[in-house]
């Protein structure tokens, strides 16, 4: 029987107005520059210390240099210290040597240790989301693949806050690597994303529970995502293997690698499996890594003292497949509709600042999102394989 349990004709998305949630995010996380300039793009920015208290204004450009333990900001070496915003709407332009110049919204906060310097961005979920959909998507999709995009992210980053922290002890929820959601800032963004993104403003997927579910994605799923068990730990029943028609002739669909035989062999008896077809699930989720593959569905072929892996795919296979959204999206369905045909089970609830979550009226229907500002849009970038 063929049902449509993520969302009835009732609960379909809908923007939610007062979603003011605040996430901290890591920025150059692990690879903290040990200098760059900033200045403020929009708005005003003051500088304080580490307790809070005002210590000037940021007029022109400031360099940002760390000295041992401590950070030089124009001309005071603080242990730590915060580039706060006079206004909501206040970005902060950021440049680092031989990078691209960043934008970023919010307050930047500097701490750490000589050791393990700390760059953390205050910000708002909505106003970080931006940066996350440019990261992970590029630019060039329909705007219904935003708005599937934008929910996904947003609920990724909504069991960080509020369920399963992704860094323990670090004072952020997420970090802009591939191991949270990339996060480049702000800079770039077509309006069709934005779009995307304000028009489901604080939606999130919840599971039975109320709690946000593990909203996972990856870029293609080569014909069948994945079940959660078969790649962590835990079997979660909207995170199941379903059949994706729809990104086999995407870009990332297929992919060969070979490797060295006896390498491949004593991986094979390193899992006491014979040939590849023995295999299970999470021994071809090892594979991948050990290999470096960009999926677990491969087939192998032995020529002489090399391997040859022919695979389908790009990623984990888990949750949202992006090439596949993509294509749906393109072929005329809504967000509804694409989120469907990735997690099973879940429903949409808005994640206001008041609490979470607050049911939806059962007669919410979706807004329209209207026509973007501008329809050129620069090709689209590449898309991150996923965890």
């Amino acid at each position: 029987m063929t049902a449509r349990p993520l969302l009835t004709a009732a609960l379909l998305l809908v923007a939610a107005a007062g979603s003011g949630q605040a996430v901290r995010v890591g920025v150059w996380h692990g690879h903290e520059p040990k200098s760059f300039e900033v200045y403020t793009w929009a708005g005003g920015y003051e500088l304080a210390d580490g307790d809070g208290q005002i210590l000037d204004t940021l007029r022109g450009t400031w360099t940002v240099a760390r000295e041992g333990g401590a950070w030089r900001i124009g001309d005071r070496l603080l242990p730590a210290a915060c580039l706060r915003p006079f206004l909501p709407e206040s970005v902060l332009w950021v440049r680092r040597p031989g990078i691209a110049a960043e934008h970023h919204p919010g307050a930047l906060c500097l701490g750490g240790t000589a050791q393990r310097p700390r760059c953390v961005l205050e910000t708002s979920v909505e106003r970080y989301l931006p940066g996350v959909l440019s990261a992970e998507t590029g630019r060039g999709h329909a705007l219904e693949f935003y708005r599937a995009q934008a929910i996904v992210a947003r609920t990724y980053t909504a069991e960080a806050v509020a369920r399963i922290p992704r860094h323990p002890g670090e004072g952020i929820d997420v970090c802009d690597g591939v191991h949270c959601q990339a996060y480049h800032g702000t800079a770039t963004g077509s309006d069709t994303l934005r779009l995307g993104i304000t028009s489901t403003r604080g939606l999130v997927a919840l599971d039975s529970t109320g709690f946000p579910i593990t909203a996972a994605f990856h870029s293609n799923c080569g014909g069948m995502t994945r079940g959660s068990e078969d790649v962590w730990h835990t079997a979660l029943p909207y995170l199941v293997a379903r059949p994706d028609s729809f990104c086999l002739d995407a870009p990332h669909s297929r992919w060969e690698k070979s490797a060295s035989a006896d390498a491949w062999r004593r991986f094979l008896a390193a899992q006491d499996a014979p040939d590849a077809d023995a295999l299970s699930p999470r021994e071809r989720a090892t594979a991948r890594t050990t290999f470096g593959l960009r999926s677990a569905r491969f087939d192998v072929e032995v020529q002489g003292s090399q391997v040859r892996f022919m695979g389908l795919g790009f990623g984990h296979g888990v949750g949202l497949c992006q090439e596949g959204a993509m294509a749906r999206a393109r072929s005329g369905a809504d967000a509804a509709a694409i989120l469907d045909a990735y997690f099973y089970g879940v429903r949409l609830d808005v994640w206001p600042s008041a609490g979470f979550p607050v049911p939806l009226p059962s007669s919410a229907s979706l807004p329209p999102a209207g026509p973007p500002a501008s329809s050129a849009e620069a090709p689209a970038a590449a898309i991150r394989p996923g965890g």
